[in-house]
């Protein structure tokens, strides 16, 4: 739903013509690559996953809470980093935790 509705609900939203949509697209695949590259292997190797799910679960929350007061594209930037943090953390948690629980025999 994301890749595919949030360009144009963010048109819409903040009246974005299509050239600052796809700054703000490229903005947010930026910092995808510099949380999945340079934070979550390490976090994934200081803390338990329980802990980074929680942690991720609470991030979420705050960010929807955040967004629901949203109303600048530079607050939506604000929010996105966070945002982008704790769903991927939940997705590298969740994947691990699945992986583990499945035997090796299974796999």
């Amino acid at each position: 739903i994301f890749q595919v509705m949030f360009s144009i609900i963010a048109m819409d939203f903040f009246k974005l013509e299509a050239k600052q949509n796809g700054y703000l697209m490229a903005y947010f695949g930026i910092v995808q690559m510099v949380v999945q590259g340079g934070v979550i292997g390490r976090l994934t190797s200081r803390f338990p996953e329980r802990s980074l799910l929680l942690l991720s679960i609470g991030v979420t929350a705050g960010v929807g809470l955040a967004q629901a007061y949203m109303q600048t594209v530079f607050q939506l930037c604000l929010t996105v980093t966070p945002w982008i943090f704790s769903l991927s953390v939940f997705n590298v948690i969740t994947d691990s935790m699945l992986t583990k629980s499945v035997p090796s025999s299974d796999t």
